[in-house]
């Protein structure tokens, strides 16, 4: 299995948004991240060949909630090679 390590990216803003909180519905602020065209390309790659986030995830030996957050921009990867490696693992589940 191959090591990878996922990295924070910082929000570029809030926004706010309804959440059933304690069995009420209340107004919360949530974070907005840029766009990840190397996460969206992953996700939409991963979904095509139907791969399962969890599957997916195991494929990379990461966690699935790590996949997630490459996925949706909250995380990224050092390097471009990184995620061609990453892409590869997850949509062909081999590192050779």
């Amino acid at each position: 299995m191959s090591a990878f390590t996922p990295y924070p990216v910082p929000p570029v803003g809030t926004r706010t948004t309804a959440a059933l909180v304690h069995g009420a519905v209340h107004d919360v602020t949530v974070p907005v991240y840029p766009p990840s065209p190397q996460g969206e390309a992953l996700r939409t790659a991963r979904k095509a060949a139907g791969v399962g986030l969890r599957e997916a995830a195991r494929r990379a030996g990461i966690t699935a909630t790590e996949l997630s957050g490459l996925e949706g921009g909250r995380l990224t990867l050092a390097s471009g090679e990184a995620w061609t490696r990453l892409h590869g693992l997850v949509n062909g589940g081999s590192d050779e």
